[in-house]
């Protein structure tokens, strides 16, 4: 593989080389190492710990990754670690382990009666969904599983003790310098060239921060103290209660779910703690951990503590999975609560995504845009899952248990909350199997989609109360077995693409074979069966082309022509780039849940079961069965919207002032600024900025009185400054409608929100929009907030418009200035007759934009010299109120318009209720004499951006009717210059910040 590029390695470079480099040898990372060695690619793993872990953070393995580990051979080695598969399991909650308070039992039948067929009720499985079924298996058994099997592969090297120190990357590999120390302090250092690098070294990856990737989310949404312990005497009265499994702990005392780690007594326990807890709260958790033990036991048993430790849970994605020739995986990439076992799962289900792209990138085959999709097809998922794990976590876990205490130890109100936890654990389930077999890459630029009558993707089939198999491009291929040659049709997939070629002639789509394997080179097996009852109940077309990973990629009931069988190769493999489809980025089916009955309504069935039991006398279970129907019936009548999916931008810098005053003095960086996300809002990864004199002079406390009032926050400080800006879109918001991430966009930020001057943004998606096709970002971002202060000024103050302009005599002071420029030309493409005002230095820039007379003003007073027959004026320069309107008509339509508003100004010399009234007063008064006397329009104008603005200026943009001026563009090490060169009031067109 690496004679293919000759430019990989430099003559005389020692490193060590292969095709991947991975860093973080947890299961995540061991398991890509065992996707590329089943592939045939090289792999080094970097794994700063000496050995596999001794930790059981992950412990359940579910059917779709067991499915991965049956593909690469390692299901029988994984089912020996797990959980005895002849022993059953069970799914329980109730105030303790121990004791007769159980609120709700699920009894499951043990892995081996699934496996062989001869039951079809366990934990977290849909019958004939598989033919594999989830394991438990913590992470101290299942990593020395696949570092077992990684050490008899020749291509893969694991080395064990290595931390790696640098990361650098070219266009033709990377190269990673690390570090080990021996046991006797010995440090040895090591660097390694490969084509590709991997960061699966968790939550704080090291990679991740190297490649300056950011994460957004749901940060702290609680915190927990996870503890270990083993009791076999706990394990004996559990099995005897039948009780081992997944036990949810739910009392007024304290909130846990327990998991049976293994016959031999081993536990895994896993507090959940408020959000608001201090370290010091936690931390005396994790000290009085032996109690907290006998809290969740509910007796006094014999336990021995092997490690309690505590922890923060977050909600969080990156907001990019590959820099370059470097990708993220796991949880470098993605986390949530430990809620369904989902965390690893999602993990090995991304490197399963990216292992085969590699590999068809590193053999030739794969096309410029294959890699794209990995973002596209795995972050849409953790996304969905991410929610999903959040619902789940605060549903079941972080509920105020205080609410019930004083009813949950009678009889009756067990019964009912018990069926109604039961009832609400079964649909979470189906949601999570939903997400973990029934998963849809509906936004990959990969999959050749099929779309509905509005142009969307067709959606994946859903119920919340089954499963149901699709086989709709971009699904999983479901499972449908035994076939005459293999156990399940799962087991086709894995080395090569496959053609499924059902009810016709083994002949059959002869033109899509020989695009595939003959011209491309790509390894493929065609299967032909014929119409099988149970294969035709699922696979109702004829041709299916299915991925490496088991991922339908095409399907049809036609042979394809010689051009469409182009297209098709040509998409699968990634040759096309990624369409803005119209489909919101998260699947509503699993964002936000079906909200379960809240407490409220708990507690009225409870009241209702209980009169009804005191008046009519009736059993207990038709009570429970009464108060059961009240609590989903007024749940379905007081329904209300689910609560708000507020997020926030991890750490990021930021320019931000503490004070006011001066650039040099009060501009600082803050490398580690969090910003608010707010479900209407889209996260834009800023390219560029304006800088605009408002920006100044709020740095120098202008208006930071109302602004104060206007944004609603505690403290004013931090500010950070900044109106517009131009980027990508990295993530939207739950009730974002407009916008996909990957769309380029600019924005006008309010004058209520933190500013634009940081690598993030996050702005209401009303004050958005598509930058125009035709510029870059430096040039995007110079138009925003000039725009909505023109277009509010002569649309929204004014009434004026492209129809009632036309024609007019238009007076624009300061014309080759930031707004002037932009105002010369939107009036000029209105049809309009322009005069502008400019120094005599700007005059030739004045009539390039279009004005019909220049003014210097240098030379003397304007008005003097222009005749008093103009219609409309458009004042931005501070001293020339009289003057301007005195060059309007009299008595004849005409407007005056001002930039200048003193509005800022007195709320913050005289408080914001005298300065509105002095201001309100002001105002009038001026409007006032101007109407009766003068019988012209007086306007003050403050800017409101809008999306709609800007796509109406990103057209004329596009038509050539407005082109961006600059006068400078700087880098973010210059912002202070950006700031005096805004300040010295000379700049022609706009100041603009690179990042």
């Amino acid at each position: 593989l690496f004679d293919s590029e000759q430019r990989f390695m430099a003559d005389g470079d020692s490193s060590e080389t292969a095709n991947v480099l991975i860093v973080g040898g947890g299961p995540v990372g061991l398991m890509l190492a065992s996707e590329l060695s089943y592939r045939g690619v090289s792999c080094i793993v970097l794994e700063k710990k000496p050995d596999t872990s001794d930790s059981a953070k992950a412990v359940l393995i579910n059917s779709r990754t067991m499915e991965h580990f049956r593909r690469v051979g390692l299901q029988n080695n994984v089912q020996d670690a797990s959980y005895p598969l002849q022993l059953p399991l069970s799914m329980t909650g109730g105030l303790t382990l121990l004791g007769d308070r159980t609120l709700f039992s699920t009894k499951f039948d043990s892995a081996a009666d699934v496996l062989s067929g001869q039951a079809k009720r366990y934990l977290m499985y849909v019958p004939d969904s598989s033919p594999t079924c989830s394991m438990v298996c913590p992470q101290y058994r299942l990593e020395p599983v696949l570092k077992n099997h990684l050490q008899t592969a020749s291509n893969v090297t694991l080395l064990y003790g290595y931390e790696a120190t640098s990361l650098t990357q070219d266009d033709s590999g990377v190269t990673v310098q690390a570090r080990h120390i021996s046991g006797e302090g010995v440090v040895t250092t090591k660097t390694f060239r490969t084509h590709y690098a991997v960061g699966t070294d968790g939550g704080s990856s090291w990679v991740r921060k190297k490649l300056g990737i950011h994460t957004y989310g749901k940060f702290v949404v609680s915190r927990a103290c996870s503890i270990t312990i083993k009791s076999p005497e706990l394990y004996t009265r559990l099995c005897q209660l039948e009780r081992n499994g997944i036990f949810i702990v739910i009392s007024p005392r304290i909130s846990a779910v327990v998991v049976t780690l293994n016959a031999e007594g081993g536990f895994a326990i896993h507090i959940f703690l408020p959000s608001n807890y201090s370290d010091e709260q936690v931390d005396a958790v994790v000290q009085n951990a032996h109690q907290c033990v006998l809290n969740v036991m509910g007796e006094t048993l014999p336990f021995t503590l092997v490690s309690a430790q505590g922890y923060n849970m977050h909600c969080l994605l990156a907001t990019k999975y590959r820099e370059g020739r470097c990708f993220l995986a796991g949880d470098a990439a993605h986390q949530w609560l430990p809620a369904g076992g989902l965390g690893m799962n999602t993990g090995v289900g991304d490197v399963a995504d990216l292992a085969w792209k590699m590999e068809a990138v590193l053999k030739g085959y794969g096309g410029p845009h294959l890699f794209d999709s990995y973002q596209l097809e795995r972050r849409m998922l953790a996304d969905a899952t991410r929610r999903f794990a959040l619902n789940l976590g605060r549903e079941l876990l972080m509920r105020q248990q205080h609410v019930l205490a004083f009813l949950v130890y009678t009889p009756l109100v067990r019964s009912l909350f018990g069926r109604f936890l039961k009832n609400m654990t079964a649909q979470d389930f189906f949601l999570e199997n939903d997400l973990i077999l029934g998963f849809q890459y509906s936004g990959s630029n990969v999959i050749v989609h099929e779309y509905d009558d509005t142009g969307a993707v067709k959606p994946h089939p859903y119920s919340a109360t089954q499963l149901i198999p699709s086989t709709l491009p971009g699904s999983r291929a479901p499972h449908v077995g035994p076939l005459p040659d293999s156990a399940s049709i799962i087991d086709l997939f894995g080395k090569q693409f496959v053609l499924l070629l059902i009810g016709g002639e083994e002949t059959d789509c002869q033109v899509l074979r020989d695009e595939l394997a003959t011209k491309r080179g790509v390894p493929l097996q065609v299967y032909s069966y014929p119409k099988l009852p149970e294969l035709v109940a699922v696979y109702r077309y004829k041709f299916y082309l299915v991925r490496p990973d088991g991922v339908i990629a095409w399907r049809s009931d036609y042979q394809p022509s010689t051009m469409e069988a182009a297209r098709i190769v040509g998409t699968v493999l990634g040759d096309f780039p990624c369409k803005h489809l119209s489909q919101k980025a998260v699947p509503p089916t699993h964002s936000p849940l079906v909200t379960p009955p809240s407490f409220a309504n708990v507690g009225r069935g409870l009241f209702a079961a209980f009169m009804l039991r005191g008046l009519a006398k009736l059993s207990e279970v038709a009570c429970v069965g009464y108060g059961m129907g009240v609590t989903w019936l007024l749940s379905g009548l007081l329904a209300r919207p689910p609560l708000e999916f507020v997020q926030a931008v991890s750490r990021h810098r930021a320019l931000v002032i503490n004070e006011f005053g001066e650039a040099d003095k009060v501009l600082k960086e803050d490398p580690k600024y969090i910003r608010e996300f707010l479900p209407t809002d889209v996260v834009i990864k800023v390219h560029a900025f304006s800088v605009n004199p408002i920006d100044v002079r709020m740095r120098q406390g202008y208006g930071s009185s109302l602004l104060a009032a206007v944004s609603g926050r505690r403290s004013f400080f931090p500010l950070v400054l900044g109106r517009d800006c131009s980027g990508e879109v990295i993530a939207v918001g739950d009730k974002v409608t407009r916008f996909l991430p990957g769309d380029q966009v600019y924005a006008a930020q309010s004058l209520g929100r933190q500013g634009t001057y940081a690598e993030y943004v996050t702005v209401d998606e009303s004050l958005c929009a598509l930058k125009p096709r035709n510029v870059d970002h430096k040039q995007a971002a110079s138009l925003p907030y000039v725009a909505a202060t023109v277009w509010t000024a002569l649309v929204g103050e004014a009434g004026l418009g492209p129809r009632l302009v036309k024609g007019k005599r238009v007076l624009v002071h300061a014309g080759t200035g930031g707004v002037g420029s932009f105002a010369v030309q939107l009036l000029k493409a209105w049809g309009a007759e322009v005069t502008t005002t400019c120094s005599g230095h700007n005059v030739s820039l004045a009539h390039k934009l279009g004005a019909d007379i220049v003014f210097d003003y240098t030379s003397g007073d304007f008005s003097s010299v222009l005749k008093k027959d103009y219609d409309l004026v458009l004042d931005t320069v501070l001293g020339t109120e009289q003057a301007s309107l005195s060059v309007l008509k009299s008595f004849a339509g005409a407007k005056y318009v001002t930039l200048l508003s003193p509005r800022l100004y007195l709320t913050n010399k005289y408080g914001i209720f005298v300065g509105s009234l002095l201001f309100s007063w002001l105002y009038r008064y001026k409007v006032f004499v101007n109407r009766v006397f003068y019988g012209r329009a007086f306007h003050y104008v403050l800017a409101h951006p809008s999306g709609s603005v800007l796509e109406e200026v990103a057209k004329m943009v596009e038509s050539g009717a407005i082109q961006p001026v600059i006068s400078a563009v700087y880098t973010w090490d210059e912002i202070l210059d950006a700031h005096r060169d805004m300040e010295s009031g000379h700049s022609r067109g706009k100041v603009v910040v690179t990042l």
